[in-house]
């Protein structure tokens, strides 16, 4: 637009900064690696608006990490899907209580969710549970940074039915814990036969999560 024979520009004010926060808040997706380190925000916007939210989703999504080329993002389904059944990805943690699960996406995405778990209380994690795996998530770390391997695994071992019951079937982060807990293991060489389960159940999650070619998934096989 001009005025008197001058160009007038229009600077970016605070309706498009709303604007581009409000699109990162409603597309964007934390790039991670395969054992769930952040990276950054990527958007992108057709899976976003193609996918709705479940506690109990359908899919889960992973990133292709290539030097020199921007993420690539990949959904998986991680169980058998039946026509007409909806797919669906989950936008939050979901291994909080379902007081807290309704609370975020409230908070956060403008709806109440009525999906499955919800709704009839599947695999619904207690509060307390949900903190003792928070909390453990960090005393672990804690034990690793330290060098204390042995209390690490000791830890991790005593919390996983909680991880079991918090978190949704072939989820990335339970798969995860099976392989910490796993290496863990078999650094001490204690109880070799855990190890050898977690190691199997690791690699059946994260190969339907990741897929066989996925870094981690090879690293699995090659133990």
């Amino acid at each position: 637009m001009s005025r008197g024979g001058e160009s007038a520009t229009t600077e970016p004010g605070l309706a498009d900064a709303v604007g581009v926060l409000a699109r990162i808040n409603q597309n964007g997706f934390t790039v991670a690696d395969s054992e769930l380190q952040p990276l950054g925000i990527g958007i992108y916007l057709q899976a976003a608006t193609n996918v709705n939210h479940s506690c109990k989703p359908t899919m889960v999504s992973s990133f292709g990490l290539k030097e020199g080329e921007p993420p690539r993002l990949i959904m998986r389904t991680i169980q058998s899907v039946g026509v007409g059944v909806e797919l669906s990805n989950a936008y939050i943690d979901t291994g909080q209580a379902k007081a807290d699960r309704r609370s975020e996406l409230q908070s956060s995405y403008c709806f109440s969710c009525e999906c499955v778990a919800c709704v009839s209380g599947l695999y619904e994690a207690s509060a307390a549970q949900y903190e003792e795996v928070k909390a453990s998530g960090i005393s672990v770390q804690k034990y690793l940074d330290e060098g204390n391997f042995e209390a690490a695994a000791r830890v991790l071992r005593g919390v996983l039915p909680s991880y079991e019951k918090a978190l949704f079937a072939n989820s990335p982060n339970l798969g995860i814990q099976l392989y910490k807990l796993c290496k863990l293991l078999e650094y001490h060489g204690q109880d070799l036969g855990l190890a050898a389960e977690c190691r199997r159940r690791a690699e059946e999650i994260l190969t339907v999560c990741y897929g066989e070619e996925d870094i981690l998934v090879r690293e699995i096989r090659r133990r």
